[in-house]
């Protein structure tokens, strides 16, 4: 059996968990969730869904009885800097979280600690970098790279052969055209028609969209 330390106390948190309760690994081997981490003291020394809240100072305790780790935290810059922390201190494996009632091809790539949600549909040769999250119901056509950390959310469409830089947000029932590359820690809004490249750091909205200003929240 897979135990597995889920790292946020919030909805998302409490997603993941439902999602490993449905799953077994490739070998058919049993996945539960064993634990939480959170940084809030309101929510440290307290249980969820029958499982115990650690601190997030716990996961650096050597003894801790856990097999691999989640980042179910929506802030995307956090969650590289706390993957980082984790890789270069405790050197802990993360668990990749794949829905049953998702659809994968045979030929993706997905990178370590990802979370693909129920009915997500990604395409031949695309690749998934480390910690994203692809939302229900999104489309990720074929031979597209998504990035590290960043989120699809629930259904926006990728045409093909798209690059995402990492830390981007493609928001809800986004689409992006075939063929565009989106900069790393990009905002894309709700509904917004990707018709064109994005650099690094844009905040674009709008059904014909447009650039509006820029993403200060990371470096």
């Amino acid at each position: 059996m897979k135990r597995i330390g889920i790292y946020g106390t919030g909805k998302g948190g409490i997603t993941v968990l439902e999602t490993i309760t449905q799953i077994r690994d490739k070998k058919g081997e049993l996945v539960t969730g064993t634990c939480f981490f959170d940084d809030n003291e309101n929510f440290i020394g307290t249980s969820i869904e029958n499982l115990p809240v650690y601190g997030g100072k716990k996961l650096f305790d050597y003894s801790l009885d856990i097999d691999y780790l989640v980042l179910a935290i929506a802030d995307r810059g956090k969650k590289k800097e706390l993957y980082t922390k984790i890789k270069k201190k405790i050197n802990k494996k993360f668990y990749t979280v794949i829905h049953p009632e998702s659809y994968i091809s045979s030929s993706v790539l997905i990178g370590e600690g990802s979370y693909i949600k129920s009915g997500a549909i990604i395409e031949t040769n695309s690749c998934i970098g480390k910690c994203c999250i692809i939302d229900n119901n999104s489309i990720i056509s074929h031979d597209n790279i998504i990035e590290d950390f960043v989120h699809i959310a629930p259904g926006a469409t990728l045409g093909s052969s798209i690059v995402i830089g990492e830390r981007t947000l493609v928001g809800i029932g986004a689409n992006i055209i075939t063929g565009m590359t989106i900069g790393s820690n990009v905002i894309i809004g709700a509904g917004a028609c990707i018709t064109f490249n994005v650099s690094a750091n844009s905040v674009v909205v709008g059904e014909k969209a447009k650039i509006i200003g820029r993403n200060k929240g990371w470096k």
